[in-house]
């Protein structure tokens, strides 16, 4: 059988059609599951809805391929494709329609292409593509006829909106060719990664490490970057990830490569257009006012008494609803991201963000619902990980509250205050100069695997 039909065999049985009840894989019309595993081929199913339109039962099938493209489709039960809308790849077209798109506009880089087609057997092609100096959207119908056509003039060099990237985008401009280390995470890692702590007094003077943590940032983000950025960056030594359990929770909805895609400066920077040409390879001093202080690139923080106000019982209470089930799509596009770096000889240094410790010994390991289950889960997948690929390195700080970062370096349950990410980027810092040191240990001595 062959593996979509498989992966749709265990959508119905897991999750079921028509108002979420489970029915026999033989319950479904044969002439449906013929469509849907031909219409479905390199993409895997995500769900299966069984539903009324009118007087006919139709199927709503929603898939994801392997690069995190889209397809939707809508299945008659007599086996007819009423609808069908899904994303391509430039090599996905089809000749004429490929033609038609340079005869119109001449050689292009495609960035996004969507194919729609409807119960009358109309097809129709949305694209957008780009040349260095301009954007460019077209709408083709399936006999490459052009239907709309819109070309834009851009200038690269002066992107007006940057996207959610901002204001890494700004720094990683100026510093790329003197950054060693890229920090990532969500709030968690936003505040309590602080870039000044890394590799000593160099640092000080002239920022080595920039920290692309943001509110609500997930793996999406993440990928993004790394595959799109980090090249232009290219002396970037180490990855540091607070992987904070949320994101491969099934649950909580946090991809987060929207806000940076839709953009024209992703799609200038994808392609190293504009500013990127300029190679000023001479070091960039913090004091340059192009660049600002803050979790870009962090800052020196003066150790202060910090009260300690967290409400406990309030704390103790969330910490009693679990809502958590590792995903494995996003599991696999973490690992993704590692063989990423692994080309590039970047190391990958990913750790557990630290929870109020009050949380120690709480059914729960943080406010997301995260049970104490799914975090032994979730820390065994990434000592699997740090086993099988050589430059991924992998340390459980929080160890389900168990840390030793006090209630005094928190603002609240989940995040740090400015002195405890001083307390965490110190021991990060620590961490990596263990890493290199045993890197060096095992060479000398010609062993192979970590030894930490």
């Amino acid at each position: 059988m062959k593996r979509a039909s498989v992966v749709l065999l265990l959508v119905l049985v897991v999750v079921g059609v028509s108002g979420g009840k489970a029915i026999l894989p033989s319950k479904l019309p044969e002439a449906v599951r013929v469509t849907v595993e031909r219409e479905t081929k390199g993409f895997e199913i995500d769900a299966i809805d069984r539903r009324k339109d009118g007087d006919k039962v139709v199927y709503e099938v929603k898939a994801e391929s392997a690069d995190l493209r889209r397809s939707e489709m809508v299945v008659g039960e007599d086996g007819s494709l009423i609808k069908k809308d899904e994303q391509l790849r430039g090599v996905d077209l089809p000749g004429p329609i490929t033609e038609a798109v340079r005869q119109s506009v001449g050689d292009v880089i495609f960035f996004k292409i969507r194919r729609t087609a409807s119960a009358g057997g109309e097809v129709k092609y949305d694209i957008l593509a780009d040349t260095e100096d301009t954007e460019i959207s077209l709408q083709i119908a399936g006999d490459g006829g052009i239907i709309n056509k819109n070309v834009k003039s851009i200038d690269r060099n002066s992107i007006k909106k940057h996207g959610a990237l901002c204001p890494a985008r700004r720094h990683l401009i100026k510093l790329r060719y003197q950054l060693k280390l890229a920090a990532f995470g969500d709030s968690r890692g936003k505040k309590g990664i602080n870039p000044w702590y890394f590799f000593g007094e160099e640092n000080r003077k002239y920022p080595m490490a920039l920290n692309f943590s943001d509110d609500g940032a997930g793996l999406g983000r993440t990928k993004a970057i790394v595959e799109d950025y980090l090249p232009l960056a290219p002396n970037i030594e180490w990855v540091v990830y607070a992987t904070s359990p949320r994101i491969f929770n099934k649950y909580y909805g946090n991809w987060g490569d929207e806000g940076i895609k839709a953009f024209s400066a992703y799609r200038t920077d994808r392609m190293g257009w504009g500013v990127w040409k300029k190679k000023d390879t001479g070091l960039v001093p913090r004091s340059d006012r192009a660049l600002n202080s803050g979790h870009p690139i962090g800052e020196e923080y003066d150790s202060r008494d910090d009260d300690d106000d967290d409400d406990d019982d309030d704390d103790r209470e969330r910490l009693s609803r679990g809502r958590y089930e590792l995903e494995a799509k996003r599991i696999n596009v973490f690992e993704s991201i590692i063989k990423v770096l692994e080309k590039r000889n970047i190391k990958f240094f990913a750790f557990t963000p630290p929870i109020h410790p009050v949380s120690a010994g709480q059914p729960c390991t943080d406010d997301d619902g995260t049970t104490v289950e799914a975090y032994d889960e979730l820390v065994a997948k990434m000592k699997a990980f740090e086993k099988r690929y050589p430059n991924f390195y992998f340390v459980d700080i929080n160890n389900k509250g168990r840390h030793k970062i006090t209630g005094a370096g928190f603002d609240d349950l989940d995040h740090l205050n400015d002195q405890g990410a001083k307390e965490l980027t110190v021991m990060l810092n620590e961490q990596i100069k263990k890493f290199e040191s045993e890197k060096k240990t095992r060479s000398t001595a010609g062993l192979v695997g970590k030894q930490h």
